[in-house]
């Protein structure tokens, strides 16, 4: 396992570089310790598969599904939302409604599972396939960070995409990849 971790990790710094999440980057380093099968939790089930099923509520659209898993005062952060940092069920649940409402279907599919041994935090790297209601398609990887209160439910939920740094670092980058791409060099 300790492999396989350490493949994926190298795997993400060649394609993101420094860019990558600081919080990813730790979850990593402490992955020997954890188990991709989960730690049981109050349900019986792994907290892998209880954070699956709000991922299997999203693709149903079935907002119930989804808060079922989280605290009352959970915190849900994705920048693709009209108010990225949603605080508490009722601001959670507006968003969902409103990601719903402009979704055909959403779809994940798991690349890979880390979690730390105490089972209260976890993330989740996936391949997303979504289309919008107009007909376009979006596809990309994510990677999603959970922290679980004791009593097995999210309390925070953040949302990590693999874009490149924004404003001027992110123009550098750019104009230096072309460089690159046209000359030939590393």
């Amino acid at each position: 396992m300790a492999i396989e971790i350490a493949d994926l990790a190298q795997r993400h710094r060649d394609q993101y570089g420094d860019s990558y999440p600081e919080v990813v980057k730790h979850l990593y380093a402490a992955a020997d310790a954890a188990t991709r099968s989960g730690i049981p939790g109050r349900y019986g089930s792994t907290l892998q598969e209880r954070l699956w099923s709000s991922f299997r509520g999203v693709e149903a659209k079935d907002l119930e599904t989804v808060l079922k898993h989280f605290a009352e005062g959970a915190v849900m952060i994705d920048p693709h939302y009209p108010r990225p940092v949603m605080r508490g069920k009722e601001e959670i649940a507006r968003g969902l409604r409103w990601a719903f409402s402009g979704m055909d279907s959403f779809s994940f599919r798991k690349l890979s599972y880390l979690q730390s041994p105490d089972g209260r935090r976890a993330a989740f790297e996936v391949a997303t396939d979504h289309r919008l209601k107009v007909g376009q398609r979006l596809e990309s990887t994510q990677t999603f960070v959970f922290d679980v209160g004791q009593e097995g439910l999210i309390t925070r939920m953040q949302a990590y995409q693999p874009y490149g740094p924004h404003g001027m670092g992110g123009l550098v980058l750019g104009v230096t990849r072309l460089v690159q791409a046209v000359t030939g060099s590393r």
